[in-house]
């Protein structure tokens, strides 16, 4: 299992390849877990990395498309929820947890769970192509094995062509010798019940981009001067559900483009967090973005009443020694 290091980046994540390729004669496809922006944007986690070792959500969709295949659905095999969320994902594709301990055999009832997601998106889709993407941390032990083990229970495949056919594709081998031996040698499981499903996918909320985030057409992230906004940088609109005011749409476009994917993100994630605590009254988030000659701050107030339904936001924005714009959003 993936250990969290200092930089919140899973340990050995950057070893391996981000997406395999698809597994033939299966609709299966294996990638290690993507990362939300967060992890870029707040943390800094990715100060170290290059462009395409930047592995998020939009990432996945775009390399998947790439292969000329279309990705359907993803099973998140991860034993935590801070990596994304389905709120990071693209509205084009479904999504299904399926709480999975690293290290270990994945227990019958785990096996079962995943041999149900599977029956039932394949019942769901079978007059179309589209693929289940599936992932651990890195997409290689507790994935390997159980794409594996649904080879083998469901598919009747030896199992030493399903490790090798998984192994060839994933590009890299499965590692952990009690999964392996577990394939080799343990019992088939059950398949009963299998028809049934257990819970429904569902569906990401993010726009699909159009623009993969990580391949932009200006191969430099330098800033403008601190005294001029950047008009000419990829617009990423706020989520839809906001009512914006045109004074701040304009100032908001203009923003630079990290700046204004951070400040879409705390919007959203701020605004949802309060409404499933109505009860916080205050809720502060501050961004700061440093550049050399100046620096650049957006400041984010968002207050309530206590009532979900009554959410309001302030957001004032400065740059250099300009005066405040400030503005209010109701969502």
């Amino acid at each position: 299992m993936g250990k969290k290091n200092k930089n919140g980046i899973p340990e050995r994540w950057t070893d391996y390849t981000a997406v395999g390729k698809r597994i033939p004669g299966t609709r299966f496809i294996a990638f290690k877990v993507p990362l939300k922006k967060i992890f870029f944007f707040l943390l800094k986690s990715f100060e170290h990395l290059t462009r395409s070792e930047a592995f998020g959500p939009s990432d996945l969709v775009h390399l998947v498309k790439k292969e000329k295949e279309d990705l359907g659905l993803i099973i998140d095999l991860t034993f935590t929820t801070r990596y994304y969320s389905v709120q990071d994902l693209p509205n084009s594709v479904l999504y299904l947890k399926i709480f999975t301990k690293g290290q270990e055999v994945p227990s019958n009832s785990t096996i079962l769970s995943f041999k149900k997601a599977v029956r039932h998106f394949l019942r769901e889709n079978q007059h179309n192509d589209k693929l289940i993407g599936v992932h651990c941390t890195h997409g290689l032990n507790r994935t390997g094995y159980l794409i594996c083990r649904y080879l083998i229970d469901v598919d009747g495949m030896k199992h030493t062509k399903a490790i090798q056919l998984f192994n060839s594709s994933r590009g890299h081998s499965i590692e952990r010798e009690n999964y392996l031996e577990d394939l080799r040698e343990g019992p088939q499981r059950s398949n009963k019940g299998m028809d049934k499903p257990e819970q429904d996918p569902v569906r990401g909320c993010a726009p699909e981009m159009l623009h993969p985030p990580h391949e932009h057409s200006n191969p430099t992230h330098h800033m403008p001067p601190v005294n001029a906004w950047a008009p000419h940088w990829h617009h990423v609109h706020p989520p839809q559900n906001f009512s914006i005011d045109s004074v701040f749409e304009q100032s908001y476009l203009h923003l630079p483009g990290l700046l204004r994917e951070v400040l879409s993100f705390l919007i959203l994630t701020t605004t949802r967090g309060l409404a499933s605590h109505g009860s916080d009254p205050t809720h502060l988030l501050l961004c700061r973005h440093h550049q050399e000659g100046g620096l650049r701050e957006v400041d984010f107030v968002l207050r309530t009443s206590g009532d979900p339904s009554l959410l309001s936001q302030e957001l004032f924005l400065s740059t250099g020694g300009e005066a405040h714009s400030r503005t209010r959003i109701q969502v």
